[in-house]
């Protein structure tokens, strides 16, 4: 082997040990959106820094189906170069501010790649839902 060669086989051997340890996504979207959404004011209370320094919302979005149901989505970010897991839950509030149960209840996990940006969502329970609240913790792994 010549020193090109090998020089070639190092490098190619480095770029495999470091891309197999770890997951991240790659991805590519229109400069200019073209879609829309009802973007919303938000309150948040953060109790858990280390969650809040890996996983970042970048917007909540309220929408209604035909039916008349609001649905909620929230755009979360992977701040790290690692996969993350995390649990969220809804909950939905009447008019009156009482809690509404709901079907799915409980925390649902979800998985992060690295730097990726994904979207969690729900569709109330009833259609005179008039609130909600999203919660998330670490996953209990």
């Amino acid at each position: 082997m010549n020193l090109s060669s090998s020089s070639i086989c190092l490098c190619l051997s480095a770029i495999l040990v470091c891309g197999s340890g770890c997951k991240s996504v790659n991805s590519v979207s229109p400069h200019e959106r073209a879609a829309t959404s009802h973007s919303i004011a938000q309150e948040r209370v953060m109790t858990d820094p280390f969650l809040e320094s890996r996983a970042r919302i970048l917007g909540v979005t309220e929408t209604q189906t035909p039916e008349g149901f609001v649905k909620i989505q929230v755009e979360l970010e992977n701040m790290t170069s690692s996969t993350k897991h995390i649990e969220y839950a809804f909950e939905w509030f009447d008019a009156q501010g009482n809690l509404v149960p709901s079907a799915s209840g409980g925390f649902r996990v979800r998985e992060l790649l690295g730097r990726e940006v994904i979207y969690i969502s729900a569709i109330s329970p009833r259609a005179d839902i008039k609130d909600f609240r999203v919660k998330m913790i670490r996953a209990r792994r």
